[in-house]
């Protein structure tokens, strides 16, 4: 039996928080020792309420929650206008009536103390770091997965940082092991459509009311639930060594060191056999229906001729299909495999979805945001004329503006 990690979640409970709550105490390698609130997308009294909710709607009311931090370090409160969670943090999604949540302590210290015990505990933070910088203190801290950092988009700094650049220095500065689970990867982790209706007829209540939290936004995407399949299946992503800095633009920045703290970076989704791969997701969805064939009176697979890959045709649609949640190469966002061997599947796709990098830039002028350090240079551009493949080498024109000369028209070659 593989051994389960201790973990203390600190949520600012929306959307993507719920569904790694359910993640997180649904999974048999994982043990949740308890729930911290702080204040972000939604206040710190919302977001606690919320979480009890999620924990009492699948039978984990046992597991204590604790409302944290009502305040950042600097003082800034939650997140101000209109946001995708909605304005009670779930996209109006009813959970039930919440379990006990327990009163709120200024210092979040506190709740540390009451939640662990001799045991390492790792610490998942999916929510900005208040909280976390005073847990980092603790003896019983082992190691801290953070989802935050890069990149900078819209002249906006990622939130988890930017709300608490203090807190997020400190966590770093505490020298506990890091894993940083940037935002260029938060929305790769997708489910299809497929995915979300059936999980929302599911009868298990984990299953219905992930499914519904999967259809509020747009896209489905799972959001902190990646870091928590991380945590257990880091055979999954690919992680390298790097250095990061808290880069602070503001008017009046805060002490840090601009030469970066060491942590593990997740850079991708990894495959190691260089093909797809079921993201495991199991324990959210039901068992897969399976096809009773007509005038038989036994549940049957389609036939191994209907599920060869590449068959078209009139008995490749009868097939029955069901897109899974595999591991793609860049730039592929869906996946079509037959399912005919009744293995349970999770229908949704991963992809890595470039986002742009204008670390450097002068965007976020005056904020906080985590960043890779150093600072890699800009690629250079393509060609004189800036225009990739344009002119060819010996082709016709020299310059932007350079007609092309008259005669046979220039083809790449092998067309």
């Amino acid at each position: 039996m593989t051994q389960q990690t201790r973990v203390l979640l600190d949520v600012d409970t929306g959307i993507d928080d719920a569904l790694a709550l359910l993640y997180a105490t649904a999974t048999s390698r994982l043990d949740v020792v308890g729930v911290s609130a702080v204040v972000g997308n939604v206040p710190v009294d919302v977001g606690a309420r919320n979480t009890a909710a999620v924990l009492a709607a699948v039978g984990k009311a046992s597991i204590p929650v604790a409302a944290g931090a009502a305040s950042s370090t600097e003082g800034n409160g939650p997140r101000l206008g209109p946001t995708n969670h909605g304005p009670d943090g779930l996209g109006g999604v009813r959970v039930g009536a919440p379990g006990p949540v327990g009163e709120p302590h200024p210092d979040a210290m506190r709740l540390f103390d009451v939640l662990t015990s001799d045991r390492p505990v790792t610490v998942a933070a999916c929510a900005p770091l208040t909280n976390v910088a005073q847990y980092t203190s603790r003896p019983g801290a082992e190691r801290v997965v953070l989802v935050g950092g890069e990149p900078v988009v819209e002249d906006e700094p990622e939130f988890n940082v930017g709300q608490d650049p203090a807190a997020a220095v400190a966590v770093l500065e505490a020298g506990l092991p890091t894993t940083v689970y940037p935002v260029d990867l938060f929305d790769t982790v997708v489910a299809s459509p497929a995915l979300v209706a059936r999980m929302q007829s599911a009868r298990t209540p984990a299953a219905r009311l992930a499914g519904e939290l999967l259809g509020v936004r747009r896209g489905h995407v799972l959001g902190d639930a990646g870091a928590l399949v991380f945590l257990t299946h880091p055979e999954l992503f690919e992680v390298t060594t790097s250095r990061m800095a808290v880069v602070d633009r503001r008017l009046v920045p805060i002490a840090a060191s601009q030469a970066g703290f060491v942590v593990d970076l997740v850079v991708a989704v990894h495959d190691p056999r260089g093909g797809h791969r079921l993201l495991p997701l199991p324990v959210l969805q039901p068992p897969p229906r399976r096809r009773l064939r007509r005038g038989r009176g036994v549940l049957r697979s389609p036939p191994a001729r209907l599920r060869r890959p590449g068959l078209r045709g009139p008995p490749a649609r009868r097939a029955r299909h069901q897109e899974d949640l595999t591991v793609h190469p860049a730039g592929l966002r869906t996946s079509h495999l037959p399912a005919g061997d009744g293995s349970r599947r999770v229908s949704a796709a991963v992809s890595r979805v470039p986002r742009p990098r204008t670390a450097g830039c002068r965007t976020a002028r005056r904020r906080a945001v985590l960043l890779r350090a150093p600072r890699r240079e800009s690629p250079a551009r393509h060609g004189r004329s800036g225009r990739r493949g344009w002119p060819p080498e010996g082709g016709p024109g020299r310059g932007p503006d350079a007609r092309p000369r008259a005669g046979p028209r220039w083809t790449p070659a092998g067309r």
